[in-house]
């Protein structure tokens, strides 16, 4: 095993080769410009590893984050196919895997091997950089071969991101083949509450892709749904508490005396659920599902 470690951020332009597991370890942020095709086990723990330019790891057998993030860079000088195998499996325990297309008209094509969500919250995500073409309709796509959670509690959520003005629209979009090595559900169906999405959300007021009610705030964190047409999508929203229904709470709403039993959660603004009496009525999550978005709001939960 090669391990590596650094005090500062480095560029690398050398390439490792051999049967060879690698290790990097520490902070920082480690640049690679060069194919990597060591056949062993890549395991980072902390830091970011940028592969861009020829950087690839085209024969490492697996891929594990450790609290760390792994970037696929195509915006710089150099679009290269094919960076991590297609077949090699990945692990995240807290750790991200980021792909930054290629704008100015591209289609960015990735497709990856089966990922596990071993522990902590893990990320996949893309964006186009802010170097593109900002009038370029590019796309960018990822399909993953296989979705796994390993570790209880963890979680895993899917985003894209918005650079440079450029108009991602209904890009960028992620496919799964499996979901723990089976078919998905079809659409309108909440998948597990640990899979949420990040910016899958665009317009939904005026587009309907979460229900038009409650005040839902576009572009924000969302439970999932998956349509084989366009991928990962945001699921849609009601404010009736009921069984079976997935509600946004975006004002402040009471609790029917006895409770209520509804599928999940999404705290939207700045809102309170109160209980009409605290300490004997309950609020059943069927999913175990409950999320808050990313803006700053205080959210409250029961009566203060």
């Amino acid at each position: 095993t090669l391990r590596i470690s650094q005090g500062a951020n480095f560029t690398v332009a050398s390439s490792l080769g051999g049967n060879l597991n690698v290790q990097r370890d520490g902070g920082f942020t480690l640049t690679m410009t060069s194919p990597n095709t060591h056949t062993g086990a890549t395991v980072f723990n902390g830091g970011l590893t940028v592969l861009q330019d020829g950087a690839t790891l085209s024969n490492t057998s697996s891929i594990t984050l450790n609290r760390a993030a792994l970037r696929l860079d195509d915006s710089q000088f150099v679009q290269t196919l094919n960076r991590i195998p297609a077949t090699a499996p990945i692990t995240l325990n807290g750790g991200a895997l980021t792909f930054t297309g290629r704008g100015g008209g591209n289609q960015n094509v990735f497709s990856i091997g089966p990922v596990t969500v071993g522990t902590g919250a893990g990320l996949l995500q893309q964006t186009m950089a802010a170097n593109s073409n900002a009038n370029g309709a590019g796309a960018s796509q990822v399909t993953v071969a296989n979705l796994v959670r390993s570790g209880a509690g963890a979680t895993v959520s899917f985003g894209i991101a918005q650079s440079n003005a450029q108009p991602v629209g209904d890009n960028p979009r992620f496919y799964l083949s499996q979901l723990e090595g089976g078919a998905l559900p079809g659409p309108g169906v909440m998948l597990p509450a640990w899979i949420t999405t990040i910016g899958h959300n665009p317009g939904s007021a005026a587009g309907g892709t979460s229900g038009t009610i409650n005040n839902i705030t576009a572009n924000s964190i969302d439970f999932a749904q998956y349509d084989p047409a366009v991928g990962l999508r945001a699921i849609h929203y009601t404010s009736t508490l009921a069984p079976g229904n997935n509600v946004n709470l975006g004002a402040n709403t009471a609790l029917p005396a006895g409770g209520a039993m509804i599928n999940s959660l999404r705290f939207d603004g700045a809102s309170t659920l109160t209980f009409a009496y605290a300490g004997l009525d309950t609020l059943n999550l069927q999913s175990g599902g409950l999320i808050s978005t990313v803006n700053a709001n205080n959210r409250t939960i029961g009566t203060v």
